[in-house]
């Protein structure tokens, strides 16, 4: 587009311009139409829906408010430098991907992060979100309840899991964890273990009885069973040494809240019954 023009009246030569007449009332007028371009200088590009027309901002940006929905497309990169603190009152959506972003963002509030597939949804396309632990080869130091914790994964990063897990169970006095012993010189039914108490069961690793009375019969169960009910321990000793070794793996869990108990079929001098346990949920 040249720099200067000749204005013509639609008769003569030169460009033409063209007008809108608007009516107001009784007056009428006309008014130039204008097309926006932009370009180099002696140069115009039409800006329309697909070539919007770019903005460079320099220095002091007032504050923009915004009502209802504004739709943005940017094609290329796209460079934001900010200096001081961006505050962001309202919740933004993002309907495309964000491929990169190169330098850590600190968020001070909450933030609601979402999957791209619900739960049960089928998952076809997804990509999973990896999660990392912190590779240590000695035992972290303990954190106290309530606290947030890294994972502990070996060197090779492979998750480090204890056996009978917790390693140091609830404990609650004699009722946390083994071993305990017990001497069962009666037919009446005793308590070995005391119930733990709401939403905890005894886990039994291992039972050990030795008889040190005459031949006779142990039982072992829970509370809430009997000692035939058929189910627990229930087994026939040798007098004067007759023992056996009884190893659960994995451990015997009892109902919740219910208290390990144990009786013998004849009154004799006892039997002696060591039992590993821990207490756990």
């Amino acid at each position: 587009m040249p720099d200067n023009i000749t204005l013509s009246t639609g008769t003569g030569a030169g460009p033409i311009i063209f007008t809108d007449l608007v009516v107001k009332g009784t007056v009428s007028g006309h008014f130039q139409r204008i097309k926006i371009v932009f370009g180099a200088s002696g140069d115009g590009t039409d800006v329309h829906v697909t070539n919007r027309f770019p903005v460079s901002a320099t220095g002091t940006v007032q504050p923009v408010k915004v009502s209802g929905t504004v739709t943005t497309k940017v094609s290329g990169t796209v460079t934001v430098k900010v200096s001081g603190t961006v505050s962001i009152a309202e919740p933004i959506t993002i309907s495309g991907t964000i491929t990169d972003i190169t330098n850590p963002i600190t968020i001070s509030g909450n933030v609601n992060v979402h999957g791209v597939v619900a739960h049960d949804a089928l998952a076809t396309g997804a990509r999973p979100v990896l999660v990392a632990g912190r590779a240590r080869v000695t035992e972290p130091t303990a954190v106290a309840t309530g606290d947030s914790s890294y994972i502990w994964v070996d060197l090779q990063g492979r998750q480090v899991t204890i056996l009978n897990h917790p390693a140091q169970p609830r404990s609650t006095g004699t009722t946390g964890h083994g071993p305990r012993y017990f001497l069962l010189t009666a037919t009446t039914v005793s308590t070995m273990v005391a119930a733990p108490g709401a939403g905890q069961s005894i886990h039994i690793t291992t039972l050990y009885p030795s008889n040190v009375g005459v031949a006779n019969t142990l039982s072992v169960f829970e509370s809430g069973d009997t000692a035939t009910g058929g189910k627990g321990f229930r087994a026939r000793f040798a007098s004067a040494g007759g023992g056996a070794i009884i190893k659960y793996d994995p451990p015997w869990k009892l109902t919740a809240n219910r208290l390990l108990a144990g009786r013998l079929d004849a009154s004799s001098a006892g039997m002696i019954v060591n039992v590993h346990y821990y207490v756990a949920p």
